[in-house]
């Protein structure tokens, strides 16, 4: 695309990104991320040194993120807002060249962005949001191995959706579609095979191979392998047990998806169109149509719905959308008081409703940041108690699913398993339970902070709270009850601090059964 078709796509992304900067840390997934992220940067590796049941490639790009603008939720905040700018002038560029148009490729920009900034924050920066970027460049380097049938476009194209697999495993699937649009007008089997089929196999195969290396080379490979074909399945099947019909039907009538509805609509619109009309854009709308429904699939196989579930399907939706708002703006131009005119008007309106609003929320947040009338968060207030009564080099634990408080405290978990819900559940092929036992009398952590999380709903997908699973693990209560004091409580949480040896050892004696 030309630089004055650039400008704009840039420009939407920082006017609704920016006051996306103040917000601070969630609970779960982006502390947990750039824990491991910090990990990954020190020399570890996911699954060994810390744990959770995500593919590596989010690991990866928060380490990416922690070098570029630091670790702290407004680096994070950075790093989001330049991906998601980069990701849609990929978008941007594939429609484009896709529909022979820069205003449809300028629409499909748009289009994203509109969509992903009307989320809320807390579905930010997810990896479900992070592949977009990757599977994007696949696409636009699939478009121009159509144009120029040079191996080295087709390898790209196949290298990105390598990479995007990393972020979600399914995602590979991806690479079928691009198989089949190989075969589309093929040469001679010769070219064939060493121009099309050739690199696309060395293309997805290079970022998987030096990934399950890396893994290997840090003792990890057999613990990554475990999370995500045992583990992940066996949470995914229990999370569509637990979430019943009213938590699908409340997450699939939640306002912010509403731009998401519009731009599907505009897709389907467009995507007859070019089936029926455009011969030359046919496989690339197939190809767009694969990766929508591959995210679909996730979406469903998931079963919880959750917000940030939706995001992958924004990027495919908006490049097929773009030549409709392409066609939406010739029939307005020059503007007629027609029935269509106001329809097209209509949709463009509710389509800009959403993100209008979030920009007007998050722009008072941000004016009370700076202004220090924000509300105070408790895990920061917590985290500052815990940095300033130990030393750089203690170690602590959280039971609970707050991995933000080790982020705020800047201190070391004892343990890889920096959240309770996989150490509070049985599951059918692995125990985690003894190694952590293992980890936390090896580690003796300076503090012990219980989480008083109480049952949580159905909807949140979670099947017992972090103080209910406490009290179950007995093993674990007589650890803190024999070794740690409570030196702080709160209806929040409880901060255990650890007593010192000799005081260790009678108060273990005194706890011991029979005794």
């Amino acid at each position: 695309m030309r630089l004055p078709w650039v400008l704009p796509v840039v420009l939407l992304g920082l006017l609704l990104g920016l006051s996306t900067l103040a917000y601070p840390w969630t609970d779960w997934d982006t502390p947990s991320a750039t824990y491991l992220g910090q990990v990954v940067l020190e020399g570890g590796a996911p699954y060994r040194e810390a744990w959770n049941v995500k593919a590596p490639g989010v690991y990866f790009a928060y380490a990416l993120s922690i070098l570029l603008s630091g670790k702290s939720a407004l680096g994070i905040r950075i790093f989001d807002l330049l991906w998601q700018c980069a990701t849609a002038l990929v978008l941007a560029g594939a429609g484009a060249r896709m529909f022979r148009s820069e205003r449809a490729g300028l629409f499909a920009g748009f289009g994203y962005l509109l969509v992903y900034y009307s989320q809320n924050y807390w579905n930010w920066a997810e990896a479900d949001g992070l592949i977009s970027l990757p599977l994007a460049a696949g696409f636009l380097f699939l478009l121009r191995g159509m144009e120029s049938d040079r191996g080295r476009d087709w390898g790209l194209a196949a290298f990105w959706v390598g990479l995007a697999a990393l972020f979600k495993l399914i995602f590979g699937f991806v690479g079928v579609a691009m198989l089949a649009a190989a075969f589309v007008k093929p040469p001679a089997w010769r070219g064939l095979l060493l121009r099309r089929v050739a690199p696309l196999a060395v293309g997805v195969s290079l970022p998987l191979l030096a990934t399950a290396a890396y893994l290997r080379s840090h003792g990890a490979l057999d613990e990554f392998l475990l999370t995500q074909f045992v583990v992940a399945p066996e949470l995914t099947g229990r999370l569509r047990a637990l979430v019943h019909a009213g938590c699908i039907v409340k997450s699939l009538v939640r306002p912010v998806l509403l731009p998401l509805y519009i731009v599907f609509f505009l897709a389907v619109y467009s995507l007859g169109r070019t089936l029926r009309r455009r011969m030359e854009w046919r496989v690339p709308a197939v190809f767009c149509g694969a990766w929508f429904l591959t995210g679909a699939l996730t979406l469903v196989l998931h079963g919880a719905y959750f917000g940030y579930h939706f995001l992958p399907l924004f990027a495919p939706l908006a490049v097929l959308a773009g030549s409709a708002f392409e066609t939406i703006t010739d029939k307005l131009w020059p503007l007629k008081l027609s029935r269509k005119s106001l329809l097209a008007l209509a949709g463009l309106g509710l389509l800009c409703l959403m993100p209008v609003v979030k920009l007007g929320q998050r722009a008072y947040f941000s004016w009370q940041v700076l202004s220090g009338r924000a509300p105070a968060v408790a895990w920061r207030e917590l985290g500052t108690y815990l940095r300033e009564r130990t030393k750089p080099d203690d170690q602590i634990f959280v039971w609970g699913n707050v991995p933000a408080l080790y982020l705020y405290a800047e201190r070391r978990s004892c343990s890889r398993f920096i959240f309770s819900y996989f150490l509070s559940l049985q599951w059918k092929r692995v125990n985690y339970q003894p190694a952590f036992l293992a980890e936390l009398r090896a580690g003796k952590p300076r503090y012990f902070v219980l989480i008083k999380e109480g049952k949580p709903n159905a909807c949140s997908g979670h099947e017992i709270g972090a103080l209910e699973a406490f009290e179950r693990f007995s093993e674990l209560k007589q650890i803190v009850a024999g070794e740690y004091e409570t030196e702080k409580e709160t209806v929040d949480y409880i901060v255990y601090r650890r007593r010192t040896e000799k005081a260790s050892e009678e108060r273990g004696r005194d706890a011991a059964p029979g005794t």
